[in-house]
């Protein structure tokens, strides 16, 4: 009967010390269950910053390129008498010439070809092609040059051509699908 109680004990203690298998599949299928729902949180967390992050990045651009137009037409001069041809080879397709005998006395002019299927930088034609174009004058000399912003696909670009007719393209801002001169 000793050996049978010693026997009963060890079986008694031994059995406390784990976990059944019910007991298992349960903390494995509520992990799971808890795993999915913070993987939905995170997924949540990661997505907003990410709208965040891009609403920040287009309206940083925005202002940017609002700074550099203003900038620029701070320093808008009267057109020379001799009007300065931009090269067509870029991303702004000037559409109205800055001409004194056809503009009158202005020194900026703007357009907006919305609707028309005009191309506006490379060789695709875009539904809108908004620029700004403007004299101003080179400082240090008595030169002007012809300043050109345009919007093509959602990308704000400078170009400027001086007297000789050397045109220098560059991008100002990205993520711009809002501005219309």
């Amino acid at each position: 009967m000793k050996i049978t109680m010693k026997t009963l004990n060890v079986i008694i203690r031994n059995r406390k010390a784990g976990f059944t298998l019910i007991e298992l599949v349960m903390t494995i299928l509520l992990t799971g269950i808890l795993s999915i729902g913070l993987y939905q949180v995170v997924m949540w967390g990661i997505n907003d910053y990410l709208i965040n992050e891009e609403y920040l990045h287009s309206n940083n651009s925005m202002s940017y390129a609002m700074t550099v137009i203003r900038r620029n037409l701070e320093n808008a001069a009267k057109p020379p008498a001799t009007p300065i041809s931009p090269s067509r080879v870029f991303y702004c397709k000037l559409s109205k010439p800055i001409n004194p005998a056809t503009s009158g006395n202005l020194p900026i002019v703007t357009a907006n070809m919305a609707g028309q299927a005009k191309v506006c930088g490379g060789s695709i034609p875009q539904p809108v092609c908004d620029e700004v174009a403007f004299y101003q004058n080179i400082s240090g000399t008595t030169n002007q040059q012809l300043v050109v912003f345009c919007l093509n696909n959602n990308i704000l670009y400078e170009e400027v051509t001086d007297g000789t007719g050397t045109t220098i393209s560059h991008p100002v801002a990205n993520n711009i699908s809002g501005i219309s001169f």
